[in-house]
């Protein structure tokens, strides 16, 4: 059996929702303003951000459209480097998105204090999974545009409500700390392509998909970090280590802390079956690619179902959330190197990035530049970022002999 064609536009625009909007938008915001202290400054990051995930997201569409398999960074480093090198890309991808799907589900526990919600939501993803990619397609898109309009919903509302005065405070804080956040909190941007093998007429839909995506996801990031900047002013948000919670509680009372009690629950299993959908794609790539007549890639659910599975009992996955930024600049790179190699060898192919050459080469120099900066101010944690990472050599040599990957 192979993956079903079957998605659309509305999936990818769903699917890069889910991925990224989440809790963290309203917990960000308070690190970065703490780093920058300037209202200018705060949204001017902000921006940059969404520059950024937009410029990137029209360049790897077009290593998506040009190679329409599922699997992502890690099908595009196979063909241009080899099996080893994309088995690597993959693993780095893989442990990334397990861990965010583990840390969804320990957050959904923490903010319904029931135990045994985490586990329960990582099988009860699975078993949408499994049902196939019509049922967890239709999922995320419920979920996802549901999130989308309460974010919006929230904004205004804040504006409807008394205004802070917008003085600004002494920043002298890490540039870097409040990139990587912001990085962080973009990343997502690339969900719709691992999808390819799935997408009907992708050579449209897809980067299209990818572009609403990110625009939805900017405009709901900027509003709302206008909103708390609007409502808490820059010194209480810059204190705050969950302004969204403390602005709805000031402006609201207790009928805005349970609207963002409610909001942060609804981003979980948004978020999970988002990033469970890409992560099982990621394996498919890498071997595991039994697939049931439904279309769900039944290996690759059942080894991230295993993981995950193991990461949220065991409390592991924080140290990979920890390198999760460090994972993700690796991933990202390759890809921007892809593109420029792709048209080196084989010239312009089916989609033809607006942003190459040079909005490529920008985010790759960001991404490069983030990675020198992390390496030096945090080298321990590099060192076992690239620890984790060389795991893949034994693990990719396995896959060759069991899996003939």
């Amino acid at each position: 059996m192979r993956l079903l064609r079957v998605l659309g536009l509305a999936f990818g625009v769903a699917v890069t929702l889910g991925a990224t909007l989440g809790v963290g938008i309203l917990r960000t915001p308070g690190q970065v303003a703490a780093q920058l202290g300037h209202p200018a400054a705060i949204l001017g990051f902000w921006t940059l951000g969404a520059l950024f995930a937009l410029v990137s997201a029209a360049s790897i569409a077009e290593l998506a459209v040009r190679l329409p398999r599922a699997g992502g960074f890690a099908v595009y480093a196979r063909e241009l480097w080899g099996d080893a090198v994309g088995f690597a890309v993959g693993w780095c991808d893989w442990l990334g998105q397990v861990a965010a799907v583990a840390f969804a589900a320990v957050t959904a526990e923490e903010l319904l204090g029931v135990r045994g919600t985490a586990v329960a939501l990582v099988l009860a993803v699975a078993a949408v999974q499994w049902a196939g990619i019509r049922a967890a397609g239709a999922l995320q898109r419920i979920v996802s545009f549901a999130l989308a309009l309460a974010y919006v919903a929230l904004v205004a509302a804040s504006f409807t409500r008394s205004v802070a005065p917008l003085h600004a405070i002494a920043g002298g804080g890490s540039l870097l700390v409040a990139l990587r956040a912001v990085i962080v909190a973009y990343d997502g941007w690339y969900g719709a392509i691992y999808f390819t093998e799935e997408t009907r007429d992708f050579e449209s839909a897809l980067p299209r998909s990818m572009m609403v995506g990110v625009a939805v996801v900017a405009a709901v990031y900027l509003a709302v970090n206008a909103a708390l900047l609007a409502s808490l002013g820059v010194p209480a948000l810059a204190a705050s280590s969950f302004p969204g919670l403390d602005a709805a509680r000031k402006l609201f009372g207790q009928g805005g802390e349970r609207a963002i009690w409610l909001i942060s629950l609804a981003a979980m299993p948004s978020l999970m079956n988002a990033v469970s959908l890409l992560a099982s794609r990621i394996v498919y790539s890498l071997g595991f690619d039994q697939v049931n007549s439904r279309g769900a890639p039944v290996g690759g659910l059942l080894v991230c179902t295993a993981l995950t599975l193991l990461l949220t009992l065991t409390g592991s996955f924080e140290r990979l959330l920890g390198l999760a930024a460090f994972f993700y600049a690796i991933t990202y790179s390759t890809g921007y190197i892809g593109v420029f190699l792709m048209r080196r060898r084989h010239g312009p192919g089916p989609y033809r990035s607006w942003a190459h050459p040079w909005g490529t080469a920008a985010a790759l120099a960001l991404c490069l530049g983030f990675l020198i900066a992390d390496v030096y101010e945090r080298p321990g944690e590099a060192a076992q970022a690239m620890l984790l990472l060389s795991a893949s050599c034994p693990a990719f040599l396995l896959a060759r002999l069991w899996r003939n990957y």
